[in-house]
């Protein structure tokens, strides 16, 4: 699955659609978290953002022959961008926080709905495109 990663090229462009993606996701993570005092809900918007995007992109690579793979575009928006807007280590930083606090209802209601919302907005994402 990453082959394609081999060539210092392909690490550049997955560098540089990271650091946008990061940023992206600290500043509506913050301004979430001021609005609603839980990071809970900062966490599930980001990630469900990045699945329909995602699903929008795998889509899209069904269509064209410009998001291969192994081309830049694609290395730079899905592996860069929305690998490092979404990412599992948040997710599961979340989870923990809710564990240690002994917040049973937010880790179980936190683990179905990230799930559930990420595989309904991929799968919209993904029809949105071939609708």
């Amino acid at each position: 699955m990453f082959n394609f990663l081999g060539d210092h090229r392909s690490s550049l462009f997955v560098a540089i659609g990271a650091a946008p993606g990061a940023i992206l996701r600290m500043q509506i993570s913050k301004k979430i978290f001021i609005h609603t005092k839980s990071d809970l809900y900062g966490v599930l918007l980001v990630n469900s953002i990045a699945t329909f995007l995602l699903g929008i992109l795998l889509g899209l690579q069904q269509k064209t022959y410009f998001l291969l793979d192994n081309e830049p575009l694609y290395l730079l928006l899905s592996i860069g961008l929305l690998g490092s807007f979404s990412t599992f280590s948040s997710l599961i930083f979340e989870f923990h926080h809710y564990y240690l606090n002994h917040r049973w209802m937010d880790l179980s209601l936190s683990l179905f709905v990230s799930i559930f919302i990420g595989i309904i907005m991929a799968l919209f994402g993904f029809y949105c495109v071939n609708a």
